[in-house]
């Protein structure tokens, strides 16, 4: 396990279920078969397939990278890491939302596309559980603070606005 995933304190979808005012101890069951590395990676495919990143299209990174100051884990660790699983028993479809961009900033899975990846990979989630979709590109300009605050794991502080961002657009004519 390296320094940059730290399973025991992630994700931060306590946080958010409060923000929520939801009841921990009444997990939905949908959760548990929510995500799997198998439909990440078609999603990514999907995505790049028949552009110029084709060649990488729905594989996982086997180079490093980083992304200016910030490393991610080692290529070799990338497939166990992404295996691992917090689903289980989250008690609303924003934290699984909440957990797929957490581990998708921290890991890195992909050699490019992660963010377009975990945007689309949400979405398709959140159509599935009845939700309108996130308005990302509204979003965006906040990304970037986003990232950092996952790789601090301080979520709660992102997630307030998000909510907010995704309450007030559902309202929308």
């Amino acid at each position: 396990m390296t320094r940059f995933f730290q399973p025991l304190v992630t994700p931060s979808h306590h946080a958010l279920a409060k923000i929520l005012r939801l009841d921990p101890s009444k997990p939905i069951t949908a959760s548990n078969e929510v995500f799997s590395l198998e439909q990440l990676c078609a999603t990514h495919r999907h995505l790049f397939a028949g552009t110029e990143h084709d060649f990488h299209a729905g594989r996982l990174r086997t180079l490093s990278v980083h992304a200016g100051s910030q490393s991610f884990p080692l290529a070799r660790e990338v497939k166990h890491l992404m295996t691992q699983t917090f689903l289980i028993g989250l008690p609303h479809p924003l934290c699984v939302v909440d957990w797929v961009v957490y581990v998708l900033s921290s890991i890195h899975p992909f050699l490019d596309g992660n963010r377009r990846t975990c945007w689309m990979f949400a979405n398709n989630y959140l159509a599935e559980q009845g939700f309108y979709p996130i308005d990302w590109d509204g979003f965006r300009p906040c990304w970037e603070q986003v990232v950092l605050l996952a790789h601090e794991q301080k979520m709660e502080l992102m997630w307030p606005k998000l909510v907010a961002f995704h309450r007030d657009s559902q309202h929308k004519p």
